[in-house]
């Protein structure tokens, strides 16, 4: 989990990083992360935003943040689920396969891979964390919605659908930690060597 974090953002992080677990709903932001010990969440589902907050804004325990606050992003991000008793949601790619197929039809490969347990996690970072600007957190909105919307319009050809996680407040399921949604499953990273790409490219 440090490992993957640490690639998210570098160490020390250019903000403050949220793990957040259910069914606590308990928020732990973190400055530094070598912090981060997932034993420190037994039998719990844990996860990470894909902002990080500012590091001089004050945050307890039970508050995530919304997506005014997010400072910055690691890069761009995907959720895809497929088909199986834990997600019942129609026109879902049937196998991890065809989630696959999926993820490697987009323009660029993902940086990292996440297997969630019952679906894949796609990140593509970029060169360096966007840490944002005056007006760059709108811009930032616009350019994952306009990247998930692509990856929309790939699934919807193939008759799938996939969930819209493009809010900068969305957390994503933590490598090295357990999707206990039914039967405990890992949540583990598949690969970890695609480019790094400028945010100018997309």
């Amino acid at each position: 989990a440090q490992a993957f974090l640490a690639a998210l953002w570098g160490d020390p992080p250019p903000g403050q990083v949220l793990v957040w677990t259910l069914p606590t709903k308990r928020s732990i932001w973190y400055n530094r992360l070598d912090g981060v010990r997932v034993g420190d969440f037994p039998h719990l589902d844990v996860y990470t935003g894909v902002g990080v907050a500012p590091m001089d804004t004050l945050l307890r325990s039970g508050q995530r943040a919304v997506a005014d606050m997010i400072a910055g992003i690691a890069g761009m991000w995907s959720d895809v689920d497929y088909a199986g008793k834990n997600h019942a949601k129609p026109r879902l790619p049937q196998t991890e396969e065809e989630a696959l197929e999926l993820v490697a039809a987009m323009p660029i490969r993902p940086t990292i891979l996440v297997h969630s347990g019952h679906g894949l996690q796609a990140w593509w970072l970029f060169k360096k964390p966007w840490m944002f600007q005056n007006g760059e957190r709108e811009e930032a909105q616009a350019l994952i919605r306009g990247w998930q919307g692509h990856m929309a319009r790939l699934a919807e050809a193939r008759g799938w659908v996939v969930d819209s996680t493009h809010d900068l407040s969305r957390v994503m399921r933590l490598p090295g930690t357990v999707n206990n949604k039914a039967e405990p499953v890992p949540v583990r990273v598949i690969w970890s060597d695609g480019p790094r790409i400028d945010r100018e490219e997309i």
